[in-house]
């Protein structure tokens, strides 16, 4: 990604702010774009290592995401997490249940 779309940072100071990092605006919409994923892929993973892409657990899902948990516990993309952990909460609930009435059971 890098060599098909270079990435041209240019250091600048405006608005009395301090240095910072602008891509340079040249090349087409399109290759702005493509840099600036390029150039924040890049940070993320040499901020947070390689190992913080998965892709999603769902066999049929081939989307990715970036696990930003704080225990690299993140399984499946973010169109399919909320449904996840529906699935989980209803389980958690049902045990939880199942545990109230063998206890009623058992009295």
């Amino acid at each position: 990604m890098l060599v098909r779309h270079p990435v041209q940072p240019e250091l600048v100071a405006h608005d009395d702010q301090r240095w910072h990092v602008h891509l340079a605006d040249s090349g087409a919409a399109a290759d702005r774009y493509a840099a600036g994923a390029v150039i924040g892929l890049t940070l993320m993973i040499s901020q947070l290592g390689l190992n913080r892409l998965g892709v999603c657990s769902i066999a049929s899902c081939q989307r990715v995401f970036i696990d930003a948990s704080s225990n690299r516990s993140r399984r499946y993309c973010a169109e399919h997490a909320p449904a996840r952990g529906n699935v989980t909460t209803i389980r958690a609930q049902a045990r939880a249940g199942e545990a109230g009435r063998t206890a009623t059971a058992a009295s």
